[in-house]
């Protein structure tokens, strides 16, 4: 059987099929045009908002942080989070960002991790702190988005070890007090180095050492040997024996200088009558404060009670430095032995022209320097 369609119906099937075919481009196009969307932003918890770090439980746990998973529509590819964190009231204008890791939902830090996170922050003081986590989507698909914040009080604990012992004495029959421990002779702690102890003053031919507690059974600090000679500068801390002692062989008025940090001593005869050779000295180059002006450069300061001792406390940066005895290029330089040296390293050298060595400052921060001219030795602490 024929089927004749007249020309009156061929319009309206060309029309309809048309109109069939642009609702289904527009239907296709728009759902090409449908933008990926965040549908839900995470929400943080912390476990404490009192965080009390402290370095004798540096491995145990501080601080969970955990959030539900953020949501985003139309996305292709996983979510990575970071970790955001500033003082309170900064409105996190100058952050701190930490990468945490993709599709994760919390965070464990221990003391000791949790303490390296909050570096810029004082040590052994409470700050408030807010905290807040930043996601992104690994094709980019939508804008980074943020947790709720939370506010925090942390307090860390400085990095810097502390000095085994703040009180130190000296006891024995070269001191003022003789063998009486329960008066024995205190030694200072200077207040720019924590790990540095010093006695000024007269001492009686005898032996003596050095008390960590006012008890015979705590430990001593003591010389390697038994009587060794007043330049030798090892020591070690032990209780009982060996009970090895110093010997003063010459009454007279001495400086004694103890370094907890490398188990060093300093016995000084201060009754010399030979004067130091300069009574001036500075510190010149990039990691000084007034850089390479020699005219300006930066003094150090005398010892009042050694006149060989100088000593510089403040910032360097990082740089090279060496210290003139005049304020002229040609003279004469205390330098290091060879150049750029270990700061550990305590050999110093006097020289003007070649070798130019200098020691040299990788990392910023405030220093403590203390020259010998006597013995030619320099100590180079950062503080």
């Amino acid at each position: 059987m024929k089927i004749f369609l007249s020309k009156a119906i061929l319009p309206r099937l060309w029309l309809g099929n048309m109109l069939l075919l642009v609702l289904s481009v527009v239907s296709a196009c728009k759902k090409s045009d449908d933008t990926p969307a965040l549908t839900a932003a995470p929400t943080l918890a912390v476990s404490t908002t009192n965080v009390v770090l402290n370095r004798n439980d540096a491995s145990k746990p501080a601080v969970k942080l955990s959030w539900s998973a953020a949501a985003v529509n139309g996305m292709n590819g996983s979510i990575t989070y970071f970790l955001q964190w500033d003082r309170k009231g900064n409105n996190f204008s100058n952050p701190t960002n930490v990468k945490i890791g993709k599709d994760s939902l919390s965070a464990n830090y221990t003391h000791a991790a949790f303490n390296d996170l909050m570096s810029t922050l004082p040590a052994d003081v409470p700050t408030p702190i807010e905290l807040r986590l930043v996601g992104a989507t690994s094709d980019g698909s939508v804008s980074a988005f943020y947790s709720n914040a939370l506010v925090l009080t942390v307090t860390p604990y400085s990095k810097v070890l502390p000095p085994p012992y703040s009180k130190l004495w000296l006891v024995g029959s070269a001191t003022p007090n003789g063998w009486d421990i329960d008066n024995s002779t205190p030694l200072l702690q200077d207040g720019a180095d924590l790990f540095s102890f010093s006695y000024t003053g007269n001492l009686s031919a005898g032996e003596f050492k050095v008390a960590t507690a006012k008890n015979y059974d705590a430990s001593f600090y003591r010389p390697v040997n038994n009587h060794p000679p007043l330049n030798a500068t090892t020591m070690q801390l032990n209780a009982g024996d060996p009970d090895h002692k110093w010997e003063i062989i010459k009454a007279g008025k001495y400086k004694i200088t103890l370094n907890l940090r490398n188990l060093t001593v300093s016995i000084v005869d201060l009754t010399t009558t030979t004067p130091p050779p300069y009574s001036q000295l500075w510190l010149v180059g990039d990691a000084t404060p007034n850089g390479w002006d020699i005219d300006n450069a930066t003094s150090l300061t005398k010892d009042a009670a050694d006149p060989f001792i100088f000593s510089y406390t403040g910032p360097l940066t990082a740089g090279e430095f060496k210290i003139p005895t005049e304020k002229n290029w040609d003279g004469k330089f205390y330098r290091p032995v060879a150049n750029h040296q270990s700061l550990s390293d305590t050999k110093v050298q006097l020289n003007a022209g070649d070798p130019d060595n200098k020691w040299q400052i990788t990392t910023a921060g405030n220093y403590k320097i203390t020259l010998d001219i006597r013995s030619n030795s320099i100590g180079i602490v950062k503080l």
